[in-house]
């Protein structure tokens, strides 16, 4: 019989604890790629943020109803996702700030693909990211900042309160 209790109290712990795991997660992270495409002299920039927390850091920011997959709202999710971008992703080439041209956004399985591009690159000797994103949501969000230029790849993980990397090329 008590081998019985014994059981059912462990079976019970862990279906508790892993019902808590499922309800949250403790690693906040966002992946952004930068990529530098030669042909086009453009600088291709895609972020990868979890949708989740994603919408709710859009709605918290904006105080307004976030659905990112509701094809209805698409022209306004449009619109807030851009906002959230400038606001959070700045990008400076050589000592000037660049205008980021908005491509758009998708969803792929829990996560949310950003799209902007910086165009008329013609040279790139130095380059400075302020990425902010989700740092608003959540102070324990990192965000890993990859970088393509020239088949040369380099790595930068960014946190609080540090959402700056300069990188010489």
């Amino acid at each position: 019989m008590r081998y019985i209790f014994t059981k059912i109290a462990i079976i019970g712990s862990l279906f508790f604890l892993f019902s808590f795991c499922i309800h949250s997660h403790p690693i906040f992270v966002s992946v952004t790629e930068i990529n530098y495409n030669t042909k086009t002299k453009s600088v291709e920039i895609s972020c990868k943020i979890f949708n989740d927390d994603f919408e709710k850091a859009l709605r918290n920011a904006y105080k307004t109803k976030v659905d990112l997959t509701d094809a209805k709202l698409s022209t306004a999710m449009n619109a807030l996702v851009w906002q959230y971008l400038k606001n959070n992703l700045s990008i400076n080439i050589d000592d000037t700030k660049k205008e980021l041209l908005f491509i758009g956004y998708e969803q792929i399985e829990e996560a949310t693909y950003c799209y902007v591009e910086i165009p008329n690159v013609q040279s790139l000797h130095k380059m400075k990211i302020n990425n902010s994103i989700l740092s608003d949501y959540k102070k324990e969000q990192l965000n890993i900042i990859h970088i393509n230029y020239l088949n040369k790849l380099q790595s930068k993980r960014l946190n609080y309160p540090n959402y700056s990397w300069e990188v010489n090329f």
